[in-house]
């Protein structure tokens, strides 16, 4: 590209674009050279460009803490996921009017900084009378915490119930809960379809 112009010999100044005597747009396209590495980044300081070298190939790119500047960090990896799911004991029953245990229906968390846990309980439940209301909850982070309540109509079907919860990764238990409001609930497990189920999606 031609930078003479006047009949001058000086380089005027320019900024690389179309315009007459402006150096002409760069061709990023393999044809412009400077004095870098292969696979470095280039940047502005507010003034100048800079050259950020190439990071280690497990690096991220990120903003330095002044928000100023980019710069390699250690990578975080690919993702641990994990599950873990647990069938309650089919058959068993309840006359409790408050919240209290389903039976083999309860899971550990693992530890791991920054992770959380999807957690699913369902149920098939049975009532001993119509217009029975029965309730199932997730007991997660030390307490119960979501709860979802099913009228069933009638004594004769089994009735759905599901309710979902997020916890952090913190090594805490996980327990389904159930209650009813008068009579006896029955929790319905099919073998081999999972009718009844206490599950976690771990991904950190």
């Amino acid at each position: 590209m031609g930078f003479s112009g006047g009949g001058s010999n000086l380089l005027k100044a320019h900024k690389h674009t179309s315009a007459v005597q402006d150096g002409g747009k760069l061709d990023m396209d393999n044809v412009t050279q400077a004095e870098l590495t292969a696979g470095d980044v280039i940047f502005s300081d507010g003034n100048a460009l800079q050259r950020l070298a190439i990071g280690a190939a497990t690096n991220s790119l990120v903003v330095n803490g002044a928000a100023t500047a980019p710069e390699w960090a250690a990578g975080g990896g690919a993702p641990v996921v994990t599950t873990q799911s647990i069938t309650p004991t089919s058959s068993q029953t309840t006359v409790s009017g408050t919240f209290v245990d389903v039976t083999n229906a309860s899971l550990t968390l693992p530890t791991r900084a920054g992770g959380f846990a999807f957690i699913s309980a369902f149920a098939s439940v049975l009532a001993s009378g119509a217009n029975t209301n029965i309730a199932i909850g997730i007991y997660h982070g030390g307490s119960l915490q979501e709860v979802q309540v099913n009228r069933l109509t009638d004594a004769s079907n089994e009735y759905p119930i599901s309710v979902t919860a997020m916890q952090a990764l913190d090594g805490s238990v996980v327990k389904m809960q159930w209650k009813v409001s008068s009579g006896t609930a029955t929790m319905v497990d099919v073998a081999n379809f999972y009718s009844s189920r206490l599950q976690t999606f771990e991904c950190s």
